[in-house]
């Protein structure tokens, strides 16, 4: 079975989606979680859903990488691993704030400004 998730659905402030997301804010002592109401956390998480509702699939996304290592974001990982028996995160590692580089040491091209994460669950 294929599901293809839209903007407009998610962009929404939909009771479900909103529901999903509070698993990725339980029990976070941090005074700022609203990075966790992300588009690309909402896309996640509702995929994560029908996974565990199917009981099978694989979701494979391009996204921010701001979730491999964000502090706020250690109930997200926690529940992407309990929730999944294979991980696969290929990262690109093209941040600008955290000042990375391409492997040859060059200075990342213009298209890779934006951090981004290929990732297979």
């Amino acid at each position: 079975m294929e599901i293809r998730l839209t903007v407009s659905v998610l962009k929404t402030k939909v009771p479900v989606i909103l529901d999903l997301i509070k698993e990725y804010k339980k029990d976070l002592n941090e005074r700022n979680i609203q990075p966790l109401s992300d588009d690309y956390i909402k896309f996640i998480r509702y995929a994560e859903h029908f996974i565990q509702k199917n009981k099978t699939g694989i979701v494979a996304m391009i996204t921010n990488n701001s979730f491999l290592d964000g502090i706020i974001h250690r109930q997200m990982r926690k529940h992407l691993l309990e929730t999944f028996d294979e991980i696969y995160i290929l990262d690109l590692h093209g941040s600008t704030k955290k000042k990375e580089t391409a492997p040859d040491g060059s200075k990342m091209k213009m298209y890779l400004r934006f951090n981004k994460v290929l990732q297979f669950l």
